[in-house]
């Protein structure tokens, strides 16, 4: 098949650019294996794995998970440390009428059941 190339050549392109953050982020969206693993597309897949080779595309996208993650967690976090109070009130407040709706369909089943 001769030396791999590019999208548009023998030369890594700006469309080649704009496909590789693509497929970055679909991979760190956990959507790989839908589009290109496991053997479906796999020029793709080697495709892919030759960008991923690059210095470049190392340096720049390399730790891009990390960063995403650094940054979403704390607020995350934050967040849900903020909003705790009123999460668990809001769960027992279901839970305690989801109780009561239940005992009352209990006593009503029980009650017809009874009179007839």
């Amino acid at each position: 098949e001769g030396s791999p190339s590019w999208l548009c050549g023998d030369f890594f392109s700006m469309a080649d650019v704009s496909l590789a953050v693509t497929l970055h982020r679909l991979k760190f969206l956990g959507l790989s294996q839908r589009f290109w693993g496991e053997g479906t597309r796999v020029n793709l897949e080697t495709y892919y794995e030759r960008v991923v080779q690059r210095p470049a595309f190392r340096r720049v996208l390399g730790h891009v998970n990390n960063i995403l993650i650094s940054a979403v967690l704390p607020v995350a976090f934050k967040v849900a440390r903020k909003n705790a109070p009123m999460i668990l009130g809001t769960t027992m407040l279901i839970g305690v009428l989801g109780g009561a709706a239940y005992l009352a369909f209990l006593y009503m089943k029980r009650r017809l059941t009874v009179s007839f």
